[in-house]
């Protein structure tokens, strides 16, 4: 029998079939809320988060199937016990792929269930923003013990000539409270806490895209999005966005983005003050090179951004500002330093009736040593605050995150070396 399983497994093992393991622990300490509307307090915690993924490879395709679950270790938490860890299970699906020679196709997709902690919220729910989520732009957080995400996207260009391409985006995502805090030992909430409301919203960008030289591309994208929330909200979204994308020498990127988004409620219960609004956008980013040795490397990103933006968690519609940025130095091939910050708040002329946060700021730095090829040791903390908006009356940051860590993640698969290029 053994004789029969070991070829197979290893037929199975070999290219283009791969199977990697991997485990990331931390360590952090300092203060920080235990669930929204609650003051910071001091605490301590562990997390760790074991990473099994399966990726097949061959010329034309990648595909990558991982699951990684967060345990966290934190006295108190949001379960008020000091025993059992919470435990948020998470997956995730990538897949890119170039069908023919001329066309692409990305796909991808999240999922989270479980028991998320406080430090976690804004990343699952919180809109992406072009790159890695410091604090993802989402300014209110939910109170909510048990949470249920999804998310998927995809993404395919086609050229038709030379010059000309066509484009289609998708994307969906689904968010629901499977329980909220409710132990008798956990402290009341300082002030106004609101929970996570059942959504889900679906988009479709349909784009052209034409090739102006080598290194720019002029796109028109038209996006339409409908979203439904379980208080009888229903929203309908269309947006038009020019776009210029440029790539110059040493991989230095710029982008432009200048549109309008129109909004209208749909349903019963209304999210807009009249029922509609319209709101131009726009974005500028650069990722800029600054050195780029073999030894060393020093390079920024950069991003200032102005949309008409569907907060989840208060279920409303309003222009919002956000500037973001990152700056990394490596140290080839074992050392990297990195800062990354961003400021996101609302831009309503006055404040909501509401008073709930709409402004937030977040700053990380981190120094990474690579071991070996297989081991990788970071030191590093984290500050973050969150507040009403800008017009409010009680405009003030709470809720701060003022914490360092250690972490160590050991990988079965071997991590190529740093480069400064």
């Amino acid at each position: 029998m053994a004789l029969t399983i070991l070829p197979l497994l290893a037929t199975l093992l070999a290219d283009p079939f791969e199977l990697n393991a991997g485990i990331t622990t931390e360590a952090r300490a300092g203060q920080s809320p235990v669930l929204a509307s609650q003051d910071s307090q001091a605490f301590m915690a562990m997390v760790a988060t074991p990473r099994l993924e399966a990726a097949l490879r061959d010329r034309q395709t990648d595909v990558r199937l991982s699951y990684f679950p967060r345990f966290v270790w934190q006295s108190p938490n949001t379960l008020g016990r000091t025993v059992r860890p919470l435990l948020l299970n998470q997956a995730a699906l990538s897949l890119s792929s170039r069908p023919t020679a001329t066309s692409e196709l990305g796909a991808h997709a999240f999922g989270s269930y479980g028991e998320p902690d406080y430090t976690i919220l804004p990343q699952l729910i919180g809109a992406g923003q072009g790159m890695v989520p410091v604090g993802s732009g989402q300014a209110q957080v939910p109170q909510v013990q048990k949470i249920l995400t999804f998310s998927v996207g995809v993404l395919g260009e086609t050229a038709v000539t030379r010059r000309w391409a066509l484009s289609l985006g998708l994307d969906a995502s689904h968010f629901r409270p499977i329980a909220a805090p409710s132990d008798p030992n956990l402290p009341p909430p300082a002030g106004m806490f609101v929970g996570l409301i059942k959504q889900t919203a679906v988009t479709a960008s349909p784009g052209v895209i034409h090739r102006l030289t080598a290194h720019d591309d002029l796109a028109l994208i038209v996006g339409a999005t409908y979203a439904t929330y379980s208080t009888g909200i229903e929203l309908g979204l269309v947006s038009t966005t020019l776009s210029w994308r440029a790539r110059r020498a040493g991989s230095d990127e710029y982008r432009l983005d200048l549109g309008v988004t129109g909004a209208r409620d749909l349903g019963e219960v209304s999210a807009l003050p009249s029922g509609r609004d319209v709101s131009p956008t726009g974005r500028v980013e650069a990722l800029v090179h600054l050195v780029g040795e073999d030894e060393y490397g020093l390079f920024v990103r950069l991003r200032a951004a102005v949309d008409e933006f569907v907060d989840p968690i208060l279920a409303q519609v309003y222009p919002r500002g956000l500037v973001a940025g990152q700056l990394t130095l490596v140290q080839a091939p074992d050392w990297s330093f990195g800062v990354q910050g961003d400021f996101v708040t609302s831009l309503r002329t006055s404040a909501a009736p509401s008073g709930f946060d709409e402004t937030a700021f977040s700053l990380v730095m981190h120094i990474r040593h690579r071991v070996n090829d297989n081991l990788i040791v970071e030191v590093g903390g984290r500050w973050s605050e969150r507040a009403p908006a800008l017009a409010a009356s009680n405009f003030g940051f709470h809720a701060q995150q003022l914490w360092g860590y250690v972490s160590l993640t050991a990988d079965t698969r071997e991590r190529p070396r740093w480069t400064g290029r």
